[in-house]
């Protein structure tokens, strides 16, 4: 059901393979276990796409809060 579609969507919206295949994954799990809710006669693609862009949008949001240091002594300042 829209694998290979919602493969396409997340290298798009990633423009990374690597990442793109992390979205799917990131898609997938949530529409696994949320399958039972999904109601007969709905648009599946679209759910699977609705999906997968909100999980772009948490990891974006994620990325934007991490904080990279090539320092390690700058932890020990921050924690001070």
């Amino acid at each position: 059901m829209g694998g290979p579609d919602v493969a396409r969507f997340a290298q798009s919206l990633t423009r990374n393979e690597s990442a793109a295949d992390d979205l799917v994954q990131e898609t997938f799990l949530p529409a696994y276990r949320g399958c039972a809710s999904f109601q007969q006669g709905s648009d599946a693609h679209r759910w699977l796409f609705s999906i997968c862009h909100h999980a772009f949008l948490l990891l974006q949001e994620c990325d934007q809060r991490m904080v990279l240091s090539n320092d390690s002594g700058d932890a020990e300042r921050w924690a001070r």
